[in-house]
């Protein structure tokens, strides 16, 4: 996660080395830093769960054996004093906390944890020693195991939504014996549920705002069907989708003020679906008949909707469906031609551009991933980075920071301009947004020609229209050179 401090903006995540545990790390553009070794040795504290609250970053750690397991801590980012990384509350003294999902809401924390054996329940935080408190104790025989835990305002009130067993066989996951969903009301603090399934767990999943109401994906006994909620449990109802049976695997995600989420029919098998508030329908039988297409990694791009389907002609591709648009008869890109699949994945939106990972775009490297973007306003798709052509592994996490981003991956790539580092294991890369130059053909036939060269070592993308005949790379691999006496720099673009 990160924060914004004086302008600048933080990533924190937890890291080690050897001899070393993990620690907490902050990282600034291309600069790292351990912000303070908080458990000393080879254990590590292993800073973990990350949240926001007035421009701090709050974590869970471990420490001592004395102290416990999973203590609620805080950190502005700068290691100097010391006390800007501190203790906020030892939760379980001495114990396992089993503390998790810090979600902030307003000016508040929610979290999971336990002070006392097979307790695990809601707790919340101010970000204070004395302000972090059992919020709300839902199961009186033991622990509710809250999930799904969300902010969503509802008329101006920042209510919570998350599920919850409160039976005596409750435990830990989606597939709880009675398992349902429970909201916290802002103004008393009280947390109430909602009987979705009589009969056992609905197990609500992907809770999203949308138009005024919490909606999500939950089972009352006859299938998954998708449901919205005010707060209330009136308010709770479920929504006509035409007799589809929701995919309860595939989140649902709000693109161009429409809900997408997928579902099936017989006579469709499992598609994409759109609710606009008032009416579900079928966006498009991709795969058409019975057989299915299977939307998934549903990512929305300022109005657009990204996702990956499946087609007999093209395989597992990247889709697109665009404001006013029909989604197309064929992938938005053939990443791996004909049949084969390039199986999208980690589809992110990061500054009106969608990245995402890919495999066999090389046959020589079919298990390797490699970074491709999608730009929504021109509709271009390509490669990004190849990791020196040979792809990368262990790829993960890719996190929006600003206009720039960072991800998790182990491959080839360039360490300084002095080289290429050939195996670095799994660690941090950071993509920096620069300014793009454009080029443009002068008049002037005794104009000179241009040179461009990268920032660092990243080779420029280059498009010319019409392309200069003949053309070359420079045999440093970082330049474009052209015979074309016409072809200059445009000062004004």
């Amino acid at each position: 996660m990160y924060i914004q401090e004086t302008n600048r903006e933080f990533l924190f995540l937890s890291a080690g080395r050897p001899g070393m545990g993990r620690e907490l790390i902050r990282v600034d553009g291309a600069n790292i830093l351990m912000v303070r070794d908080i458990f000393p040795g080879e254990n590590g504290s292993d800073p973990r769960n990350f949240g926001a609250l007035n421009g701090q970053a709050f974590f869970f750690v471990n420490e001592r054996s004395s102290e416990g397991v999973g203590n609620l801590w805080r950190s502005n980012g700068i290691s100097f004093p010391v006390s800007n990384t501190s203790r906020v509350k030892i939760i379980y003294r001495g114990n396992n906390s089993q503390a998790r999902s810090l979600v902030t809401v307003g000016n508040q924390m929610f979290f999971v944890a336990t002070s006392q054996a097979n307790n695990e329940e809601l707790w919340i935080s101010d970000g204070t020693e004395v302000g972090t408190v059992l919020s709300n104790d839902i199961n009186p025989t033991g622990s509710s195991f809250p999930e799904e835990i969300t902010g969503i305002e509802i008329a101006g009130q920042p209510y919570l939504f998350f599920t919850a067993d409160a039976s005596p066989g409750a435990a830990r996951g989606n597939a709880a014996a009675n398992r349902e969903l429970w909201i916290r009301n802002p103004n008393t603090g009280q947390a109430s549920a909602i009987e979705i399934n009589p009969t056992g767990g609905s197990n609500p999943k992907y809770l999203t705002f949308y138009k005024g109401f919490c909606y999500f994906i939950a089972n009352d006994g006859s299938g998954s069907r998708l449901w919205r909620s005010d707060g209330t449990l009136l308010g709770t109802q479920p929504v006509n989708t035409l007799g589809a049976n929701i995919d309860s695997t595939v989140s649902l995600v709000v693109s161009n003020n429409i809900l997408y989420f997928v579902a099936s029919r017989p006579a469709e098998g499992n598609e994409l679906w759109q609710f606009n508030g008032f009416n579900a329908t079928l966006v498009k039988d991709i795969r058409p008949g019975s057989a299915s297409a299977s939307p998934h990694k549903l990512c929305d791009v300022r109005g657009t909707l990204y996702f990956a389907a499946t087609t007999d002609a093209h395989g597992t591709e990247l889709w697109k469906k665009a404001p006013s648009e029909a989604v197309a008869d064929s992938p938005l890109a053939d990443v791996v031609p004909g049949t084969g699949s390039s199986f999208p994945s980690l589809l992110t939106e990061v500054n009106g551009l969608l990245y995402f990972f890919v495999q066999n775009f090389k046959p020589d490297f079919p298990d390797k991933g490699f970074l491709w973007v999608s730009d929504p306003a021109t509709n271009e798709t390509r490669l990004f980075y190849d990791f020196e052509g040979e792809g990368a592994s262990d790829y993960e996490q890719i996190t929006p920071v600003g206009n720039n981003f960072y991800f998790v991956a182990q491959g080839k790539g360039p360490l300084s301009p002095s080289g290429i580092v050939d195996n670095p294991g799994i660690e941090l890369w950071f993509v920096q947004n620069c300014t793009q130059v454009a080029l443009s053909y002068h008049p002037e036939p005794d104009a000179n020609n241009v040179l461009c060269k990268s920032a660092g070592t990243v080779p420029p993308i280059l498009k010319f229209s019409p392309t200069p005949t003949p053309a070359n790379i420079c045999p440093t691999g970082n330049c474009f050179s052209s015979p074309d006496a016409a072809l200059v720099l445009n000062p004004t673009t």
